[in-house]
Parts: structure tokens; sequence; C-alpha cells
């Protein structure tokens, strides 16, 4: 990164060097290169590593100058109203909680790991992963594994597509329990939904077409 921005000549901006935050419980304080706020409400996304991505918004707003003010009132009500759909979504149907995160490579499973630590279970975890094939899979699955009590592997259309089949074997190669196969996402849901319990979760990952069906199954459900 640093020789990229070197290349184009662009100022480089690090957390933790040129803009940085503290946290006071749920509150935070940012400080930029040359503003400073404190006292912030905790951004709405789920995860400690949003406050890690609000500093850096913050930062970036910031370089924009009078193109988009930095002002109190709008940093409150951007992260009063901020949404991403995909990244740690959770939704509760059938008695069990269901989390969606388009992680699909080692970092992203790493910090879905951490967040997933962050908010214990009551009883089991299952995950249903569907990937295509030219991912990390074992590396993605890695971070991961002690977390989840089965796996149900699910098939990605099209030609970087990965059958279920091949993706279990891939699975458990990584050291994964897997419980079941399935032809397609929707399928996996819905064998997920009868394996789990009341106070069970269903965490669905591996890219934005699983993320994308396992949506839309629930919206249909």
């Amino acid at each position: 990164i640093e020789q990229a921005a070197s290349d184009v000549g662009a100022q480089l901006l690090r957390l933790g060097r040129d803009f940085d935050y503290s946290r006071c419980g749920e509150r935070w304080s940012w400080k930029g290169p040359s503003r400073a706020f404190d006292d912030l409400p905790r951004p709405p996304l789920l995860g400690a590593v949003q406050y890690d991505n609000a500093a850096a918004v913050l930062c970036a707003l910031h370089c924009l100058g009078a193109g988009l003010p930095l002002d109190r009132e709008t940093i409150e009500r951007g992260l009063a109203n901020v949404r991403l759909p995909g990244r740690f979504q959770t939704i509760h149907a059938h008695g069990v909680d269901w989390i969606l995160d388009v992680a699909h490579n080692p970092a992203a499973a790493l910090t879905l790991a951490a967040q997933l630590r962050e908010r214990s279970a009551c009883g089991s975890t299952f995950a249903v992963c569907g990937m295509l094939a030219d991912k990390d899979v074992e590396g993605a699955v890695a971070p991961l594994i002690g977390l989840m009590d089965g796996w149900i592997a699910a098939g990605l259309p099209g030609e970087r597509g990965v059958c279920a089949q091949r993706l279990a074997e891939r699975l458990r190669s990584a050291g994964a329990r897997v419980d079941a196969t399935a032809v397609d996402v929707r399928s996996a849901c819905e064998t997920a939904r009868r394996l789990a319990q009341p106070g069970d979760r269903i965490v669905v990952f591996g890219s934005f077409l699983t993320v994308g069906a396992a949506l839309e199954a629930l919206d249909a459900a």
C-alpha cells in the first residue's frame, strides 16, 4: 500500500499514526490530522472492527474538505443511520438467529470469527457455507472451525461455482464437520432450519452469492 501511494503521489494516512480513536464504554472519541471530536455515539454496526471503519470514514471525509463539511450533527446522524446488509447482518426467524456475512477470504473470516466470539450463542451454531472455486476455501474456513457445531455445504451456480460435494471435501480437509450438502443455498438454508433448535444460530457466509440467495430464501419463507 505504501508503494502504491508513492507511485501515484498520494498522501497516505494511517490509523494509529495520522488519525486515531479511543473508546470509553460504547462512546468514542476521534482525532484526525487537524480536527477532533469527543464523546461520539457508537457505530450501530456490530463488532469492534466498526470503530476502526468509522474512524477511517471520518478521516476520508476530513480529507474531502469543504465539499462535505464535517460537523458533529452530521457525524451523529450518519452513525445513527448507517446500514450495511450482508456484513454480520442478523435476522431472527423461525426461532433462531441467522447471521449473514459475505466473508470469502481469510482476513474477512478472522473478523467474522471475532464478532461471533463477542456474541456467544445459547445453543449450537451451524454454518451454511457456499464459496466460489477461485477462493481460498481452506484459509477462509480455518478461523471458524472451532466456532461451528455443524456445517452445511451449499453449491453455487456458474462456471466459478463449486458443487456441494466438492465444497464438502474441501471443508472436511480443513477440519470442518460437514453434516449435510445441498444443491443450492435455498436448500442449504432449509436443511439448517430443520437442524436448528430454538436458541441456536445459523451463520451463512462465503460469498455475496451465498448471502444474497439466503436473504431471498428468508424473505420467501
